[in-house]
């Protein structure tokens, strides 16, 4: 918000200062470092069961899959036939992420 009113102050004239000059910006919370327990991950699968026609189960799994192949969402949604190898059991990216 505060960069809007800079913006309507400096570039458009439209106010004469910027009232949020005086707010103090909430402090940067602690870095997480948790990873998720393997009591939590059973709890979340016995929660939105197997039935992949739900959209619970399909989140907790496709999270599941994240974990245990330590892929971003990104690389996940980018997997096709083409750069899968199911007999290997193996995921090619090329390029991926690189200009």
């Amino acid at each position: 918000m505060s960069s809007v009113l800079t913006q309507a102050r400096r570039e458009w004239g439209l106010i004469s200062s910027n009232p949020m000059t005086d707010v103090s910006k909430p402090s940067k919370p602690p870095p997480r470092d948790r990873r998720v327990s393997q009591d939590e991950i059973d709890k979340l699968v016995v929660a939105a069961g197997a039935d992949l026609t739900k959209i619970r189960a399909r989140a907790v799994h496709a999270s599941l899959f994240a974990i245990e192949t330590a892929m971003r969402s990104g690389e996940i949604i980018s997997l096709t036939n083409q750069t899968v190898d199911r007999e290997k059991r193996v995921a090619t990216f090329l390029n991926f992420g690189m200009n």
